[in-house]
């Protein structure tokens, strides 16, 4: 069947996009969150609790990174220096009518330089 994935891709110009090729393939899941650290890392989550990290501004083998935070269906990555991203996850996976607790919680990580 059908699975959620998220990939990674680039333009040339941020208006053309090439719709046959599906980008890198960088992790199983769905809402992906990208950023990019002062070192040029590319930083990404998707919906479990690790980070992928590519040196290669998003070419070729992306490293995992696990991090002490839950899953969740977004989580936004915010590049602080020093190799550290401020996590924000707004609560776990729930539907539209799910009574689940979307408490608001944060983390700072430092992310690996190998």
């Amino acid at each position: 069947g059908e699975r959620n994935r998220s990939n990674f891709k680039i333009s040339q110009n941020g208006l053309d996009w090439q719709p046959t090729d599906p980008g890198t393939e960088f992790a199983n899941g769905g809402s992906p969150y990208v950023t990019v650290l002062s070192d040029g890392r590319v930083v990404a989550n998707s919906t479990g609790n690790e980070l992928y990290v590519n040196d290669k501004n998003g070419d070729g083998k992306w490293a995992t990174v696990q991090t002490p935070m839950a899953g969740a269906y977004s989580r936004s990555l915010t590049p602080l220096g020093n190799s550290q991203v401020l996590i924000v996850s707004a609560g776990p996976y729930a539907g539209p009518t799910a009574k689940a607790d979307h408490e608001l919680t944060s983390l700072i990580f430092k992310i690996p330089t190998d």
